[in-house]
Protein backbone atom coordinates (compact mmCIF):
# COMPACT_ATOMS: atom_id res chain seq x y z
CA UNK A 1 0.00 0.00 0.00
CA UNK A 2 1.17 3.00 -1.06
CA UNK A 3 1.55 6.09 1.37
CA UNK A 4 0.36 3.80 4.61
CA UNK A 5 0.95 6.88 6.96
CA UNK A 6 -1.20 9.30 5.16
CA UNK A 7 -4.01 6.88 4.93
CA UNK A 8 -3.82 6.07 8.43
CA UNK A 9 -4.12 9.60 8.97
CA UNK A 10 -7.58 10.29 6.51
CA UNK A 11 -8.90 7.50 8.40
CA UNK A 12 -8.05 8.32 11.90
CA UNK A 13 -9.84 11.54 10.70
CA UNK A 14 -12.62 10.13 8.73
CA UNK A 15 -13.09 7.39 12.17
CA UNK A 16 -13.17 10.82 14.25
CA UNK A 17 -15.88 12.47 12.58
CA UNK A 18 -17.64 8.74 12.74
CA UNK A 19 -17.57 8.50 16.21
CA UNK A 20 -18.92 12.18 16.54
CA UNK A 21 -22.19 10.78 14.60
CA UNK A 22 -22.21 8.44 17.22
CA UNK A 23 -22.12 10.37 19.86
CA UNK A 24 -24.50 13.23 18.43
CA UNK A 25 -26.87 10.94 17.85
CA UNK A 26 -26.99 8.79 21.46
CA UNK A 27 -26.70 11.95 22.86
CA UNK A 28 -29.64 12.95 21.34
CA UNK A 29 -31.82 10.10 22.46
CA UNK A 30 -30.40 9.86 26.02
CA UNK A 31 -28.46 6.43 25.27
CA UNK A 32 -24.32 5.84 25.49
CA UNK A 33 -22.70 5.98 22.96
CA UNK A 34 -20.10 3.35 21.50
CA UNK A 35 -17.53 4.66 19.44
CA UNK A 36 -15.98 2.27 16.51
CA UNK A 37 -11.91 1.01 16.89
CA UNK A 38 -10.06 2.03 13.65
CA UNK A 39 -10.03 -1.85 12.98
CA UNK A 40 -14.16 -1.66 13.33
CA UNK A 41 -14.17 1.41 11.29
CA UNK A 42 -11.90 -0.01 8.35
CA UNK A 43 -13.77 -3.12 8.49
CA UNK A 44 -17.22 -1.25 8.02
CA UNK A 45 -16.07 0.70 5.15
CA UNK A 46 -14.29 -2.02 3.34
CA UNK A 47 -17.80 -4.01 3.70
CA UNK A 48 -20.10 -0.52 2.75
CA UNK A 49 -18.02 1.52 0.75
CA UNK A 50 -17.10 0.37 -3.00
CA UNK A 51 -14.50 2.88 -3.29
CA UNK A 52 -12.70 1.77 -0.04
CA UNK A 53 -9.93 -0.69 -1.81
CA UNK A 54 -9.51 2.13 -4.50
CA UNK A 55 -8.45 4.60 -1.80
CA UNK A 56 -6.45 1.90 0.31
CA UNK A 57 -4.40 0.84 -2.57
CA UNK A 58 -4.23 3.73 -4.87
CA UNK A 59 -5.75 2.06 -7.93
CA UNK A 60 -8.79 1.93 -9.43
CA UNK A 61 -10.73 -1.40 -9.97
CA UNK A 62 -13.04 -3.30 -12.31
CA UNK A 63 -15.14 -4.40 -9.67
CA UNK A 64 -16.89 -2.62 -6.42
CA UNK A 65 -15.73 -4.01 -3.20
CA UNK A 66 -13.29 -6.35 -3.09
CA UNK A 67 -14.14 -8.65 -5.58
CA UNK A 68 -11.45 -7.95 -7.83
CA UNK A 69 -8.72 -7.68 -5.34
CA UNK A 70 -5.88 -9.96 -5.93
CA UNK A 71 -4.74 -12.60 -3.70
CA UNK A 72 -1.64 -10.50 -2.65
CA UNK A 73 -3.62 -7.51 -2.17
CA UNK A 74 -6.55 -9.30 -0.07
CA UNK A 75 -3.36 -10.74 2.02
CA UNK A 76 -1.93 -7.01 2.39
CA UNK A 77 -5.07 -6.05 3.52
CA UNK A 78 -5.61 -8.68 6.27
CA UNK A 79 -2.01 -8.06 7.59
CA UNK A 80 -3.19 -4.27 7.36
CA UNK A 81 -6.24 -5.13 9.59
CA UNK A 82 -4.40 -7.00 12.18
CA UNK A 83 -1.85 -4.34 12.43
CA UNK A 84 -4.75 -1.95 13.49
Amino acid sequence: MKNLENKLQILNERLSEANQVLEDSANSNDLESNDYTLKEYVESEADSNPNFFRFLFSEDFDNDFDMSLTDKQREEYKEFLNSL
